[in-house]
């Protein structure tokens, strides 16, 4: 139902990916304009959160910036209609992977393999008498599929 409610959001902004209850806005940064454009699709973001009487949480609002050339501050307003800054953030948690700002993903990478490692020691704790085969089984259910997740994003 929430899905249906936001889905005009994309007619007032540029630029920008609805998933579920989540936006990602976007804009290649060539000139300082383009940095003016971008402040003007948050604003255009928060005009219609307001005609649709929503309050954003600016708390979970980031701004992810890859390559250094433009630096900019982006704003939104509270619920308490006071402007605040979108802080700016050097790694991001999105569907499951994490994103930096370098597109390295040594923080998603390291993540995965302390879970998969976790989990490797709970079979090897609990089930030190199975047969191969049955460690075999835990061992691609429980271990494998947190290695592979999104490796087409993060190892392509």
């Amino acid at each position: 139902l929430f899905t249906i409610y936001i889905n005009d959001l994309s007619s007032a902004c540029e630029n920008i990916y609805l998933f579920a209850d989540d936006a990602k806005m976007f804009k290649i940064i060539k000139c300082p304009d383009d940095l003016k454009s971008m402040q003007l699709n948050v604003i255009n973001m928060q005009n219609w959160l307001n005609v649709w009487r929503m309050i954003p949480n600016v708390d979970k609002c980031c701004v992810l910036k890859f390559g250094n050339k433009y630096n900019n501050i982006y704003e939104m307003w509270d619920s308490a209609q006071v402007k605040q800054v979108i802080q700016v953030v050097k790694v991001i948690k999105d569907l499951g992977v994490f994103v930096d700002d370098k597109l390295t993903f040594r923080d998603h990478i390291y993540s995965k393999v302390k879970l998969a490692n976790t989990m490797l020691g709970i079979i090897n704790r609990h089930f030190r008498l199975i047969d191969k085969e049955a460690y075999l089984c835990f061992y691609k259910g429980l271990v494998i599929p947190h290695l592979e997740y999104a490796v087409q994003v993060w190892c392509p």
